[in-house]
């Protein structure tokens, strides 16, 4: 069973705002990674509450220095996740 999720906060959105979302059985989830773009805290927040993904942290990076370069850890709170690196 899938335990992560890899992505773009726009794809998150994009599933939590999928009309049969409520349906699905995420309960195996635990992690993530969102990059690419800024993420709103009620997207993590809906990431973590709904999705049931504690774990997700934020990456930034450029591809000339490899995709990752920083990362927020998985026991930042949900506002410094969103607003740091």
């Amino acid at each position: 069973r899938c335990t992560a999720v890899y992505g773009v906060p726009t794809m998150f959105i994009a599933m939590q705002n999928h009309a049969d979302f409520a349906e699905f059985d995420l309960s195996s989830l635990r992690t993530g990674i969102m990059a690419g773009a800024v993420c709103p805290v009620e997207v993590m927040k809906r990431c973590v509450e709904e999705m049931h993904m504690a774990e997700v942290s934020i990456a930034y990076g450029m591809t000339e220095t490899s995709p990752v370069s920083c990362q927020t850890l998985i026991d930042d709170d949900l506002e410094r996740r969103t607003s740091s690196i």
